[in-house]
């Protein structure tokens, strides 16, 4: 059952979208907890110049508190805060419409017979509702599906990317994006598209959604765990774990990272000072962002 884990694995890395998503089954226990995120952070040097990186998480558990001394220390250093995607409540209509059919059509338009009588079992064994869900176009079934495993983690479909643009934002501050909507829509297509569906679909067994999304449900609470505690060994771990799919690897990771380092180069130029927030994989492992800058000679100071 590789197929549904890997692509249901991929959702919340380092691209994720709020869709409104017609899940259907109850609200999870949230921890008790008022413990700090210790996070990712790092400072970046060269030539006299400094920016800041930040390793965000996207979904989140909301009870932790994500403004940590050193969060506040750079917020307060930093001009500009850089995303992956500065979504305008217009940008996030346009894509939550791009992810539901408008023409009269639904899911079953594309799958056979089978397939959507697999996807109404899987949706009955999830607790999601079908007829809310059969209006989503692959991207946002795959989502809505994989937003029941984070529930189950008491992760929330929330990020701190957004919370900590609005911060930057009610202290006047300017918020800039390392991407762009199109971009990471774009990605997605091409990752969770309909034939990820479809295979995803053809691998599923009745009564099985407990058992088959048990690995991801532990996994989405050992990442969210794992950055609470600011545990590099485990985020080096996940790195390894997807390069399992190559071309996956290549387009969700290194491509982007590789992208988001030239963006990097030119704010360390800029008179303004910057910090860079993405999704915290994106700083580990041999291709990661930290690696990278090291080879190109500039400074990493981990805080």
């Amino acid at each position: 059952m590789r197929g549904l884990q890997k692509r249901l694995l991929l959702v919340g890395m380092s691209i994720f979208f709020i869709l409104g998503a017609f899940v259907g089954c109850g609200s999870s226990e949230k921890e008790d907890t008022s413990n700090v995120a210790k996070g990712y952070q790092w400072k970046v040097e060269k030539d006299g110049k400094e920016l800041y990186l930040i390793g965000t998480m996207h979904p989140i558990n909301t009870s932790y508190d994500y403004f940590s001394d050193k969060i506040l220390e750079i917020m307060k250093e930093t001009d500009v805060l850089s995303i992956e995607v500065n979504m305008s409540q217009e940008d996030m209509l346009l894509a939550n419409a791009r992810l539901v059919y408008s023409d009269g059509k639904t899911i079953e338009n594309e799958l056979s017979k089978e397939q959507i009588k697999t996807l109404k079992d899987l949706c009955s064994d999830a607790g999601i509702d079908y007829e809310k869900l059969k209006v989503f176009k692959a991207q946002g079934v795959i989502q809505n599906i994989s937003a029941v495993i984070y529930e189950k983690a008491n992760l929330e479909m929330a990020t701190f990317d957004d919370i900590l643009k609005d911060r930057y934002i009610k202290e006047n501050k300017k918020v800039d994006q390392v991407e762009n909507m199109e971009f990471q829509l774009d990605l997605m297509d091409k990752i969770q598209g309909i034939d990820q569906l479809k295979e995803m679909l053809d691998e599923y067994e009745k009564g099985k959604f407990e058992d088959l999304t048990k690995e991801e449900t532990e996994y989405a609470k050992n990442i969210m765990e794992s950055y609470k505690n600011g545990d590099e060994k485990f985020m080096n771990e996940a790195i390894e774990m997807q390069k399992e799919n190559e071309d996956i690897y290549k387009a969700l990771i290194l491509d982007r990272n590789i992208g988001m380092v030239k963006k990097i180069e030119e704010y360390i130029k800029s008179d303004e000072k910057y910090a860079l927030a993405v999704g915290a994989l994106h700083f580990f492992g041999d291709d990661g962002i930290i690696k990278i800058l090291e080879d190109k000679g500039y400074k990493i100071t981990k805080l």
